[in-house]
């Protein structure tokens, strides 16, 4: 790697790899790559070979326009054989692929942009683990933009980009998870202020004045006895005691006593 490689792939790095919001890397590395390389827009794609989709991570172009997606992500679909090369490709030397000529290029890659057809193509293979997981587009407008010079150069940074796309695709499935256990959390505290507030079942039928109690109790940091037989619902109430007080938001932590010696 001469002196001109090494700039480029720490420069590349540095962008690529400088944010978990891929909007903001990709933006970032496009600013720079069109400095080095014909470049009119460049797209991380990630390939999902089960379902057989190239699923569009986000796209970058030179006049402005920024094309992110986040929800409903432009799916492209590949075809049995276009899978199998996929797969094929893992052990293949070359890593980045010159398409000077728009005709090559799959319709459906053709669909979702179309500004690639009349543009002129470089598609870095990633693989991570000896497995496909993805594409980085560099395309310029025209016919015959890149020599393999240029390919060689984005080759050299393949190690940097495949960390990018697998970071961000765990930051995005950490992020759903979340989503769906704040939602969950959501959906629990609910059915437990059924339990607090005046939609007890019963309020009205004799919990009014026990209900009176458990707010009281719940202000303060006192230790609190409940008695009663198995089955009148006192973990129910210690419940409620919890959701009632400045502690609502911390654990509700329960321990069977009987099984202390």
């Amino acid at each position: 790697m001469d002196l001109n490689q090494r700039d480029f792939f720490r420069q590349m790095t540095i962008r690529i790899c400088g944010s978990l919001d891929i909007d903001e890397a990709l933006t970032n590395t496009f600013e720079y790559i069109k400095q080095i390389i014909p470049a009119d827009g460049l797209g991380l794609a990630h390939l999902d070979l089960e379902r057989g989709k190239i699923v569009s991570v986000a796209t970058v172009l030179r006049k402005g326009a920024q094309v992110m997606f986040h929800g409903q992500k432009p799916e492209i679909d590949m075809d049995k054989e276009q899978v199998q090369s996929l797969l094929e490709s893992v052990n293949d030397s070359t890593v980045a692929y010159i398409s000077n000529n728009p005709g090559s290029l799959p319709d459906g890659l053709i669909d979702v942009f179309p500004n690639l057809a009349s543009s002129s193509c470089l598609s870095l293979h990633l693989t991570m683990n000896d497995q496909v997981i993805g594409r980085f587009i560099v395309a310029a407008e025209g016919l015959n933009r890149y020599s393999e010079e240029d390919a060689k150069l984005l080759e050299t940074v393949k190690e940097p980009i495949v960390i990018a796309l697998s970071n961000v695709r765990r930051f995005r499935e950490l992020h759903r998870i979340k989503v769906i256990l704040a939602e969950d959390n959501r959906t629990l505290s609910d059915k437990l202020k059924r339990f607090t507030g005046v939609e007890v079942v019963g309020l009205e039928f004799g919990l009014k004045e026990v209900m009176t109690q458990v707010h009281q109790v719940a202000q303060s940091n006192s230790p609190t006895l409940l008695l009663g037989e198995t089955g009148t619902g006192k973990e129910v109430i210690a419940d409620a005691i919890h959701m009632a007080s400045r502690k609502q938001k911390g654990p509700m932590i329960t321990m069977q006593c009987g099984a202390v010696p």
